[in-house]
């Protein structure tokens, strides 16, 4: 029978920034991930803003030994929060192969930035959950259907 393996992040208390640029919300996911290997990801998290004015951002990227990270695909949102403080969703799930580099300390990672520096987005619940496909086969296993 055909087994899956799980890689699973959590974040355990809320995490803020005010940077434009991306920072990391979760750590990379535990667990030892392979290059050149399909994935599914799916990703969940729940986020405020301070300001109702200016959008935030989430994305979801792969850290590799090679320079740099990559982004997933279509995984990056901005959203603008309609009211100073409430709670917005974050959400994306996906099949994702990971890069020819082998993934650096698991790999994927959950990110955040805000559009203005007086701004703080705080991420207060993230749940990332990988899991490995290799042993699986399209079409019989699982299915996928995408929406052009």
């Amino acid at each position: 029978m055909a087994s899956l393996t799980a890689h699973t992040a959590l974040i355990g208390s809320s995490t803020s920034t005010s940077s434009t640029t991306y920072v990391d919300v979760t750590a990379s996911i535990s667990g030892t991930m392979k290059a050149s290997t399909k994935y599914l990801v799916m990703c969940t998290a729940h986020v405020t803003n301070t300001s109702a004015a200016r959008p935030w951002s989430m994305r979801l990227i792969e850290r590799s030994d090679a320079a740099g990270a990559v982004e997933i695909d279509t995984s990056e949102v901005t959203r603008e929060t309609t009211s100073a403080g409430s709670e917005n969703p974050y959400m994306w799930t996906g099949i994702y192969t990971t890069t020819s580099n082998a993934p650096d300390d698991g790999g994927i990672v959950i990110q955040q930035k805000v559009k203005n520096v007086a701004d703080t987005a705080t991420t207060e619940y993230a749940s990332l959950v990988v899991l490995e496909l290799t042993e699986l086969s399209e079409g019989t296993d699982y299915f996928v259907t995408t929406d052009a």
